[in-house]
């Protein structure tokens, strides 16, 4: 199963993404941080991972979701 990423907007003002599949190093998870990226700059710094379909997930991935989380709350959000 590929690693997939959809965004759902909610009326609370929370972004969510929702992750799906295999989260490994050859499954490009750096797109989670490039779609962070474009929720920073749109000013919406209230991001939750949805990670219930996420069927399996290496230590290059953890990494890259800490890396999200350090721009996140470096640019003030939660």
């Amino acid at each position: 199963m590929p690693f997939e990423l959809t965004q759902i907007d909610h009326e609370s003002r929370v972004s969510i993404i929702a992750l799906s599949g295999k989260l490994t190093m050859g499954s490009q998870p750096i797109d989670l941080v490039w779609a962070i990226d474009a929720l920073l700059k749109q000013d919406k710094k209230r991001i939750a991972l949805d990670f219930a379909d996420v069927a399996y997930m290496d230590s290059a991935a953890l990494g890259i979701i800490i890396q999200a989380r350090t721009k996140v709350a470096a640019a003030g959000g939660e």
